[in-house]
């Protein structure tokens, strides 16, 4: 369930195998029935955010910047996608979320994403990111969230991407913003 289309996945963060990297790119966890954890990880996560589309893939990434993350090679779960998921009820929502995903994770996985970055792979590095991202026209509302969020980060506020969660007015106005 990638929420953009990449064509040539090869050239993608998509490549590597990794599941943070996967992560970062794709929730493919699809939903919460597909996760395990301790209550252990709960109490140091934290509870799900209140988000509609996307609760589900913040955890995950929540969980993966501090715990070793992976998957069954089995499947236990089998999700139906049809026309009244709850991803087909508010597309400009949807891509709020998903723009706002980017920009609140993004940073943490930096490392993990540049980690070979020297000279002579710089290209490369940079294609992949490229390729794994498509912010569906959104590009300067994703870069406008990832600068505040990083901003107030540096400012010392704790979490503060659940601004643009608790605060409706904040939200309103930036999803006049998005392109669907």
């Amino acid at each position: 369930m990638q929420p953009w289309n990449i064509p040539d996945m090869d050239s993608s963060l998509l490549r590597y195998n990794s599941y943070v990297k996967s992560l970062l790119v794709s929730n493919f966890i699809s939903t919460t029935t597909n996760m395990f954890f301790s209550r252990e990880i709960l109490s140091s996560v934290g509870l799900m955010r209140n988000l509609r589309f996307v609760h589900d893939w913040d955890f995950a990434l929540r969980v993966a910047r501090s715990h070793e993350v992976g998957h069954l090679s089995s499947p236990l779960v089998n999700y139906r996608v049809h026309s009244n998921n709850t991803i087909s009820k508010n597309r400009n929502w949807m891509l709020f979320e998903l723009l706002w995903i980017w920009a609140t994770h993004f940073e943490y996985f930096s490392n993990t994403l540049l980690q070979d970055m020297r000279p002579s792979s710089i290209q490369r590095s940079f294609d992949e990111v490229m390729n794994s991202f498509n912010f569906q026209g959104n590009d300067k509302v994703a870069l406008t969230l990832f600068w505040q969020i990083r901003h107030l980060r540096v400012l010392g506020y704790d979490s503060p991407e659940e601004i643009y969660l608790n605060e409706s007015e904040l939200r309103e106005n930036i999803l006049k913003h998005i392109t669907e």
